[in-house]
């Protein structure tokens, strides 16, 4: 006996759909239906891979990218893909950085000229008193 596709709340509340994943977990969760462009409406939970029935050959999950493989060397693939972006943009990021550090010295280092100059004032303000 399979179970129904919609399911409402024990004390109700919005009935929620049966989904799957492809690596076979059981997903239940509230339809997200959108309106495309020609005014159709489809349910955006499938966009995220999630199936309506349960799969009949089973996927391997990918922690690197959050979806479904089917072998196990294109889970290590995509491992090495994502390493490989992040360091690129690691090495992006120390660059902009490296720029932006500098515009900070320097305002830091006016700043301190300004408060050397203010202190020196104000010393000379309580010395005539």
């Amino acid at each position: 006996m399979t179970q129904p596709l919609i399911i409402g709340g024990d004390i109700g509340g919005i009935p929620k759909h049966r989904y799957w994943t492809p690596d076979g977990r059981e997903i239940l969760s509230i339809p997200c239906m959108r309106i495309t462009n020609k005014g159709e409406t489809r349910d955006a939970n499938y966009d995220k891979g999630w199936l309506s029935e349960p799969p009949k050959e089973l996927k391997l999950y990918c922690p690197h990218c959050d979806y479904w493989h089917d072998t196990e060397e294109e889970v290590e693939e995509c491992g090495k893909k994502v390493a490989a972006r992040k360091l690129k943009f690691n090495k992006w990021a120390r660059k902009q950085m490296k720029g932006e550090v500098k515009e900070k010295n320097k305002e830091i280092d006016a700043l301190r000229s300004e408060l050397s100059e203010l202190k020196e004032m104000v010393a000379k303000l309580v010395a005539k008193e």
